[in-house]
């Protein structure tokens, strides 16, 4: 089957050809996903973590999706403290889930890709008073962060809603 790198590479295209023509290939993209976890790859847990989280090309498995994350997260991935968060809050433990979105928070403002719905969810929650106080303030550098990402339109509809004020200064530095 390859080197390591080859089976993740492999198993990414498979996994967006099937945007094209559909579904049927998503559990073979995970067959891949797998083979090249399993051989170390840190990315290829990192994605297959995603995809047993969400069912794609497989049954659901929070249990492998965690163990996954927790493995990428240890490695230096900064995208599975946001998957951990994820899993915390698919059990309702909203308190553990936004300790870890403020943990990815952390992380991400040293550099790294930013997932502008984690940052979403964080300000939904700081605001809401869900899993700790409410805390405008958090609410507001999370989307800050977040609506200053390509393709962030929830992040600056939740601003312009809550804090149009910013908004309105933050609109210069959007990008599309």
């Amino acid at each position: 089957r390859g080197s390591v790198e080859a089976r993740f590479a492999y198993a990414r295209f498979i996994e967006h050809m099937y945007v094209s023509i559909g579904d049927r290939y998503q559990n073979v993209a995970r067959e891949w996903m797998q083979a090249a976890a399993d051989a170390g790859h840190i990315k290829a847990k990192l994605r297959l973590a995603w995809m047993s989280r969400g069912g794609q090309g497989g049954p659901r498995d929070h249990t492998a999706a965690q163990r996954l994350f927790e493995e990428a997260a240890k490695a230096g991935e900064t995208d599975a403290l946001c998957g951990l968060a994820y899993v915390s809050l698919d059990y309702g433990k909203l308190e553990e889930g936004r300790k870890g979105l403020r943990a990815y928070y952390d992380a991400i403002r040293k550099g790294g890709d930013v997932n502008s719905y984690a940052m979403k969810r964080l300000a939904e929650m700081a605001l809401e008073g869900k899993g700790g106080p409410q805390d405008k303030e958090e609410a507001k550098t999370a989307l800050i962060l977040g609506a200053r990402q390509p393709f962030a339109s929830e992040c600056r509809k939740l601003m312009q809603q809550h804090f149009p004020m910013l908004a309105a200064v933050e609109k210069l530095s959007w990008k599309s």
